[in-house]
């Protein structure tokens, strides 16, 4: 089992800040929440998210590590094509946006990460350690990518990326090139859908899979 937590300290602040306009929403209207204060519930959403995860894994708080991301991003400047995350709206934040990410740092001491995001600095510190010592705690799927122990707190599933991951490197060596992929699934989900290497072999194949999956390879 992993001795250090790595918690995705972004999601946290907009889940559980959301969480807290949703609940507030349905109190007051949506044209009067705004104007209600209710700081306690957006705080304690984010408390009790993080005490959860320690007690279901039975961890020490000490030995976590929280990432919260900072001023600038390197993306910004090598996205000549568009704006990077240009569609999304900057401003769409939660009311106690500035409050959660202060409780974070104050309490739980997080990281502010500058020049990147916190989901980068995560996968750096797991891909720092191959002895599987560390778990990415999030429920963002883009760090499914990063060999190693993640933890979802919402669906509660703990799971080892590493050999999917290893698996996928082994067969694109041995000449399973991708050409397109379309599916809901994530990667890893499509790999596990069979427990044989023989049968995984399958889903690299031009044609479709048991499930109905379309998957077009060269």
């Amino acid at each position: 089992m992993p001795k250090l937590l790595l918690f995705d300290s972004d999601i946290l602040v907009y889940r559980c800040g959301f969480s807290a306009d949703s609940e507030a929403k349905k109190d007051w209207g949506v044209e009067k929440y705004m104007d209600m204060d209710y700081p306690e519930k957006a705080l304690g959403n984010t408390k009790a998210a993080i005490t959860g995860v320690f007690e279901k894994l039975e961890a020490d708080p000490k030995d976590a590590l929280f990432f919260l991301t900072g001023a600038g991003n390197f993306r910004d400047k090598i996205a000549t094509i568009k704006p990077y995350k240009g569609n999304r709206d900057p401003t769409h934040k939660p009311k106690y946006y500035n409050e959660i990410r202060d409780y974070l740092v104050g309490v739980w001491k997080a990281q502010m990460v500058e020049g990147h995001e916190a989901d980068d600095a995560m996968a750096m510190a797991q891909w720092a350690c191959p002895d599987r010592s560390t778990c990415i705690v999030t429920i963002d799927k883009d760090l499914n990518m990063i060999p190693g122990w993640h933890y979802n707190w919402v669906k509660e599933e703990m799971f080892d990326e590493s050999q999917e991951i290893k698996l996928c490197v082994e067969l694109l060596s041995e000449g399973y090139v991708i050409h397109t992929y379309q599916s809901e699934k994530t990667f890893s989900k499509l790999l596990k859908l069979s427990d044989s290497y023989e049968n995984r072999l399958k889903f690299f194949k031009p044609g479709s899979s048991p499930q109905g999956i379309k998957i077009n390879l060269k």
